[in-house]
């Protein structure tokens, strides 16, 4: 152990000097180009359903991030209830 006369506390490197105010830029990370919408299948699940950012239209289901939708359902059989809500803002939409 050093002896107490040599323990000095070093300046830090991010220390602003006196009379300077510090100013940070603002940085935002890069946002992937993903889909937020579309037919998604979920390992525990025995169907696919239809995610809008991250939500299933049934109710049933949530996902944290964004993975692989798809405009049509995929091998799995869609849910019922994700397809006659789709069909319903596909309506509203167009009117």
């Amino acid at each position: 152990m050093l002896p107490p006369a040599r323990l000095q506390m070093e300046p830090t490197r991010h220390a602003t000097p006196p009379g300077k105010t510090e100013t940070r830029k603002e940085t935002t990370m890069p946002t992937p180009d993903v889909k937020k919408e579309g037919w998604s299948w979920l390992i525990n699940s025995s169907r696919d359903h239809y995610f809008v950012e991250g939500r299933s239209l049934c109710g049933k289901w949530g996902v944290l991030g964004y993975g692989d939708c798809n405009d049509v359902p995929t091998v799995n059989p869609p849910c019922a209830t994700c397809r006659k809500k789709l069909e319903r803002r596909k309506k509203e939409v167009e009117s």
